[in-house]
C-alpha cells in the first residue's frame, strides 16, 4: 500500500480537521532506541488516517513503512517513502487499532516486517 499522494497544504489541513472529529484516535509516535524524529498521526472511526512526520530523510532504496497493531496482529497500512512530511493512509481495521509504528524497509516495502520500529505510539481517544 502506498500513502495517498496529495499536496502537503491540503493534507496538513485534513490532519488538523481530523484531530477534532468525534471518535478520532491520536498517536504521538516517539523514537525508539537510537532513532531520531517523531510522528503524529490521527485515525478516524472509518479508518481514514493522516500523519505528520519529523523523521530524517532515508538513503535511496529505503522507505518508511507504517504499521497498525490490533491485538497481536501487525498490519501494513502504508509505504511512506524515504522523506515523508505529511501523508494520508487507510486502516481497514479502523478503531480496532491500538498502536501505530513505523519501520525502515528496503524499497518498495514489505508485507511482513522483521525490523524494530524507529517510532511507535499507542492510539488514544481524543478528548
Amino acid at each position: 500500500l502506498q500513502a495517498h499522494p496529495s499536496t502537503a497544504p491540503s493534507l496538513t489541513a485534513s490532519y488538523a480537521r481530523a484531530e477534532h472529529e468525534p471518535g478520532a484516535k491520536i498517536a504521538a509516535m516517539a523514537p525508539l532506541g537510537h532513532a531520531r524524529g517523531s510522528v503524529n498521526a490521527v485515525v478516524l472511526p472509518d479508518g481514514q488516517g493522516y500523519l505528520q512526520s519529523r523523521l530524517p530523510a532515508l538513503p535511496r532504496g529505503e522507505v518508511y513503512q507504517l504499521w497498525g497493531v490490533s491485538g497481536t496482529s501487525v498490519l501494513s497500512l502504508a509505504v511512506l517513502g524515504g522523506d515523508p512530511r505529511v501523508a494520508a493512509f487507510s486502516a481497514s481495521t479502523g478503531t480496532g487499532l491500538n498502536e501505530l509504528m513505523i519501520t525502515v524497509e528496503k524499497a518498495p516495502g514489505v508485507a511482513i516486517t522483521s525490523h524494530v520500529p524507529v517510532v511507535a505510539g499507542p492510539l488514544t481517544a481524543t478528548a
